[in-house]
């Protein structure tokens, strides 16, 4: 028997016919999609007897032309499709292609149509008490707020499609109002048009549409009151204040008398006139500027200032006028200050020093310290002093590494190409003050390395994933001299995981591909680099168990509709095993859930029914 014969067994993916004139199995190939129409079924066994006939029999050495089969066949969007232990999972609705190899000499080319699926969402609105038909009935009393509903239908092409009716019913709504207006004047608000009514409380309706176009009956009652009378109003105030009284506003008038009128209503909110007489006062600012040192008081025009501060210092009097308003007397007084100055100077050890008014004869090697009593300008006493910093002359060692091959340009040498090995010499160079400074340099030159002839020890063909565990595989290199640091890295692969340890680490393989596993070795003076050419072998998650189950729609983005019989609980895996969302449920048909929060990518998800377990997979874009 061949071995395709023989791994068709053990997938249980043919059917043996048997008679008494063959020996031999008849090879059949079983499409593994479990479709629920019993059109669908008709059709597949009509597929498989055709390609009977086409295939040799199992254990014979049978030379032939290779052999192409058409094949035509249709599935709804989001239904997978399984020929020949090949799972297709066309994402868009149209016509696609595919070549599938059957046996050595035997393709069979696949015309696949994806019909389309539907989700139409109806918005609508009525008023309260209006029938709405819907689904072929009629609904009536439905109550005010919004009302959704959903039917499950199918398309022409026997596709599942979904009809959501977000439906918005409307109150109807009656109003009461109350206003008011002056006798003479006409109201004309709110939909109204009253002329000049009398006075006292009347009552008038209106129907008109209320906001969300339904019926709404509104009653005014009005209250027309008599106008107001006319007063007159004197009043005083002093220059420089605000007049804010009675429905004036006058901010700081200037000194005399101001006529004004303001139209006012009365309480009834009827107009009413007032008449203002306004005299505003003076006022008198006077300003006087003075001088004293610091450390003084001024005690002069009213004013006691004990010792202000230095700079400018404010203060003012207040007193009356005869007429009662007040009046300011303003003091500027410049406090001028006692200047103590403080120099700090530098210089080196055998120079004499000559500024400030100063002067220093060739002073040692330390600080030295000497003062100055004078006064400014302003006839205030000013003191001087100063702090001469001499430094003494000095040597200064340097220690310092860089690696063979290169030149040495720092703290003022320069030094091409040193051997390896340790290297002394000096130099002189002024100080950071200036001053003659000698540095004696010790430096160390390093060798570059590299790997040599050493690689990296592993297995080069790993198993990314089988029923969503994660592969684990070690990797280890030998140790280099002088190597200072190991970094683990695969090229151009964020999804497979690297766990350094030193000379070892552990790849985590999360999907299939080819890719470099490298490790870079650096020391101070250099970095040399590994690789090991990876093949990781995909074993996708079994959704073939025994336990009917759907997701969609697949990919997803928002939200994710589960699909079986008597679900007991969800959860979402990430392809590492982590688990990212748990749901329990109570023997539920449908449930949804929210996605929006998930990473994009594949991720896995365990549908648990109490007849058993499904895993299926979903993609959740963004």
């Amino acid at each position: 028997m061949s071995y395709f014969c023989r791994l068709l067994n053990r997938e249980n993916l043919i059917t043996v016919l048997r008679n008494e004139s063959f020996s031999n199995c008849n090879m059949l190939i079983f499409n593994k999609v479990r479709l629920f129409k019993d059109m669908i079924k008709k059709r597949i066994l009509h597929i498989f007897m055709l390609l009977l006939l086409a295939f040799p029999v199992c254990g014979q050495n049978v030379n032939r032309d290779p052999v192409t089969y058409n094949l035509l066949d249709t599935i709804c969007l989001g239904d997978p499709y399984l020929i020949n232990s090949t799972t297709l999972t066309p994402d868009t609705a149209g016509l696609w292609e595919y070549s599938i190899p059957i046996t050595e000499d035997s393709v069979v080319n696949l015309q696949l149509t994806v019909n389309p699926t539907f989700n139409i969402t109806v918005n609508d609105t009525i008023c309260f008490g209006e029938p709405y038909e819907w689904g072929g009935a009629v609904l009536d009393s439905i109550p005010v707020g919004e009302f959704n509903d959903t039917l499950h239908l199918q398309s022409m092409l026997g596709c599942d499609s979904t009809v959501y009716l977000a439906l918005i019913i409307n109150p109807l709504s009656d109003t009461l109002l109350y206003d008011t207006i002056c006798h003479g004047r006409n109201y004309q608000l709110n939909g109204f048009d009253i002329t000049k009514p009398d006075i006292g409380t009347f009552q008038y309706t209106l129907t008109v549409p209320n906001q969300y176009g339904c019926d709404s009956i509104v009653t005014l009652e009005l209250n027309i009151y008599d106008a107001g009378i006319d007063s007159l109003l004197f009043d005083t105030i002093c220059e420089g204040e605000s007049y804010l009284i009675n429905g004036f506003n006058f901010e700081n008038p200037a000194a005399g008398v101001i006529y004004d009128s303001l139209l006012t209503n009365t309480a009834e909110g009827c107009d009413s006139m007032v008449y203002l007489t306004l005299t505003i006062n003076p006022r008198y600012d006077i300003y006087i500027s003075a001088s004293v040192c610091d450390g003084e008081d001024y005690t002069e025009n009213g004013f006691n200032v004990i010792q202000p501060a230095v700079g400018t210092y404010l203060d003012t009097l207040f007193f009356n006028t005869y007429l009662g308003c007040d009046s300011i007397l303003y003091l500027d007084l410049a406090v001028n200050p006692n200047y103590n100055t403080n120099f700090n100077e530098e210089i080196c050890y055998g120079e004499s020093f000559n500024g400030h008014g100063f002067y220093f004869e060739r002073p040692s090697v330390g600080e030295h310290f000497d003062t100055l009593f004078l006064n400014t300008i302003y006839g205030c006493d000013s003191i001087v002093s100063i702090k001469l910093k001499v430094h003494e002359l000095f040597e200064t060692p340097v220690y310092d590494t860089i690696c063979h091959g290169e030149n040495y340009q720092l703290h003022g040498f320069d030094i091409i190409n040193p051997e390896v090995g340790t290297l002394n010499t000096s130099i002189t160079l002024p100080s950071i003050h200036g001053c003659d400074s000698v540095i004696n340099l010790t430096l160390e030159v390093f060798p570059v390395f590299d790997f040599g002839d050493s690689r990296i020890e592993g297995y080069q063909n790993t198993y990314a994933m089988t029923n969503v565990q994660t592969g684990k595989y070690e990797y280890s290199i030998r140790p280099i001299e002088y190597c200072d640091e190991y970094h683990w890295e695969v090229v151009d692969n964020d999804k497979w995981v690297v766990v350094p340890d030193g000379t070892k680490c552990t790849l985590y393989v999360t999907s299939a591909g080819n890719y470099d596993l490298k490790v870079s070795a650096w020391n101070r003076c250099d970095t040399t680099f590994k690789t090991l050419r990876i093949t990781g072998v995909f074993f996708g998650v079994d959704e073939n168990s025994m336990i009917e189950a759907s997701l969609f729609p697949n990919p997803a983005k928002n939200t994710m509709t589960v699909k079986s019989e008597m679900i007991t609980g969800i959860k979402i895996m990430g392809l590492l095993g982590q688990i990212e969302k748990v749901a329990e449920y109570d023997s539920e048909e449908q449930v949804v859930l929210d996605v929006s929060d998930l990473s994009a990518g594949m991720h896995i998800v365990l549908v648990e029914t109490k007849k058993g377990n499904a895993y299926k997979q979903i993609i959740v874009e963004k």
